[in-house]
């Protein structure tokens, strides 16, 4: 939310533009923090776990984009006009898309 990640990469695509609710997993991926380091990004210690953050506006899906989040082989949700929480909503979280 505060790094101004502007691609989301997934395996999948869907046909849904819109505002979607970002949501912290219950922990952190593998390769994030070496990933961020390589933006140039340190990991807060006080990473939000297992809760909703924010939202943002999902534009659209391509391959190929040229932000340096866009992993290659990956589909790229183009994400805009991020809206942190003044306060996470605490939320375990599903797989895909869910509705809260």
């Amino acid at each position: 939310m505060h790094a101004g990640k502007d691609v989301e990469n997934r395996t999948w695509t869907t046909p849904y533009r819109g505002r979607l609710r970002i949501h912290a997993g219950l922990k952190v991926a593998e390769h994030g923090p070496s990933f961020l380091a390589g933006l140039g990004i340190e990991m807060p210690d006080d990473l939000p776990l297992g809760v909703i953050v924010g939202d943002v506006e999902l534009v659209d899906i391509v391959e190929g984009a040229s932000s340096p989040w866009a992993r290659p082989g990956m589909y790229h949700w183009l994400l805009a006009d991020p809206r942190p929480y003044d306060e996470p909503i605490l939320h375990d979280g599903q797989r895909r898309l869910f509705y809260t």
